[in-house]
C-alpha cells in the first residue's frame, strides 16, 4: 500500500468501528455490535489502512490479530475516543450547568476507598445537577494500562520519581505510612505500645501494601535475636485484613490510611514501639494522581481533582 499525504478521510467513525473489531475479536461480531453489514465493516477497515498505507489487522482461524501497526492506531484511536468524550462532558456541562463523566482507576486495599472516595463524592453528588463517577478497583499494572489507554482519566495510586515513563504524570496528594494495629480487646490495647518481644507473641496479619513495614520489623526483631516465628496471614483485601483482626488476637501490619475508620470509631487501636528509633524506621509512602501527560483532563476530572486536594490537605491537619 502507497501511503497518501494524510489520512484526512479518517474519521472518528472509523476508528470506533476499528477498535470495536479489535475488542470483540472479529469483524462479524464487531458489525453485530455497531448494527452494522458484515460487508459495512469490512469496508470500513480497508478504508481505514489504505488511509495509513499499512495493514493494520491480520485474520485468522481464531479471529483478527493486531500488526504493529495496528496496536499504534489502536492506541491513539483509544486516546482520541477519551478526548472526544472530554469535548462532550465540557460541552454538557456549561449546557446543563452540570459537571458530566469522570473515570478513576483506585488499586485493591487502598484505604481511599473507605475514607476519601465516600466522602469527596458524596459532597459532589449533592452540589452537582448532574454527575457520573465511575471508580474501578484492580491491579495497580491494569489501571496504568487502562489510563494509557485512555479508559481512565487517572489513577490514585503510590507515586515515586522515576516509577513511570514520560507519557504519565505524578501529582502528590499525601504521605500515607505504616501502622500496627489490634482490636479493642487485645491484651497490648490497654498499653498502647509495644517491646519488640510483643510482636512475637501473637500471629501477624499483613496487608499486602504493607509488605515493607513487615520486613522492617523482621529485620528489628533479628537484630535483637528475637526472630518472629508465628503464622502470618496476607491479603491484599483491606476489608478482610480489618475483619481478621478485628476478630482475634493477631497484629495487624497496615497502613494508616487503611483503618482510619475503624481507629476513629474505636474498633482498633494503633500500638506504637515503646523505642523512638524503630518508630522512626516505619516506612511512609506518597500517594497521589496519576494521569496522562497529553490531552487536558475534562471538567469532571479538573472538578474531582480539586476535592480530592482539598479533603487530603484536612487529613494533613
Amino acid at each position: 500500500m502507497d501511503a497518501p499525504d494524510t489520512p484526512a478521510q479518517v474519521t472518528s467513525a472509523l476508528l470506533e468501528r476499528f477498535i470495536a473489531i479489535v475488542e470483540a475479536g472479529s469483524l462479524n461480531k464487531a458489525a453485530l455490535r455497531l448494527g452494522m453489514s458484515q460487508p459495512a465493516m469490512t469496508r470500513s477497515l480497508q478504508v481505514l489502512e489504505q488511509a495509513y498505507g499499512a495493514e493494520l489487522l491480520q485474520r485468522g482461524t481464531s479471529g483478527v490479530v493486531l500488526t504493529a501497526f495496528g496496536e499504534v492506531v489502536l492506541r491513539r484511536a483509544k486516546l482520541i475516543q477519551a478526548e472526544l468524550r472530554h469535548i462532550a462532558n465540557d460541552v454538557n456541562a456549561l449546557r446543563n450547568l452540570s459537571i458530566g463523566r469522570v473515570h478513576v482507576g483506585v488499586p485493591i486495599g487502598i484505604g481511599f476507598t473507605s475514607v476519601v472516595l465516600p466522602s469527596v463524592s458524596l459532597r459532589l453528588l449533592t452540589e452537582s445537577a448532574r454527575l457520573e463517577i465511575s471508580y474501578s478497583i484492580g491491579a495497580g499494572r491494569d489501571l496504568i494500562a487502562s489510563l494509557r489507554r485512555g479508559d481512565l482519566d487517572f489513577v490514585i495510586s503510590d507515586i515515586d520519581d522515576g516509577q513511570y515513563e514520560d507519557d504519565l504524570i505524578q501529582e502528590e496528594l499525601f504521605f500515607d505510612r505504616g501502622a500496627v494495629v489490634v482490636r479493642r480487646d487485645h491484651p497490648l490495647a490497654r498499653q498502647r505500645s509495644f517491646e519488640l518481644g510483643d510482636l512475637t507473641a501473637f500471629p501477624w496479619t499483613v496487608l499486602a501494601e504493607s509488605a515493607p513495614l513487615e520486613s522492617t520489623l523482621r529485620v528489628a526483631l533479628a537484630k535483637a535475636k528475637q526472630p518472629f516465628e508465628r503464622s502470618v496471614l496476607r491479603s491484599n483485601s483491606a476489608l478482610f485484613v480489618k475483619s481478621t483482626i478485628s476478630r482475634g488476637d493477631v497484629i495487624g501490619l497496615v497502613s494508616l490510611d487503611a483503618v482510619r475508620v475503624e481507629l476513629d470509631g474505636g474498633g482498633l487501636v494503633e500500638i506504637t514501639a515503646r523505642a523512638p528509633a524503630l518508630n522512626a524506621l516505619i516506612p511512609s509512602r506518597a500517594l497521589g494522581l496519576i494521569r496522562r501527560r497529553e490531552g487536558l483532563p475534562s471538567t469532571a476530572a479538573n472538578v474531582l481533582i480539586k476535592e480530592l486536594q482539598r479533603e487530603c490537605r484536612e487529613l494533613r491537619h
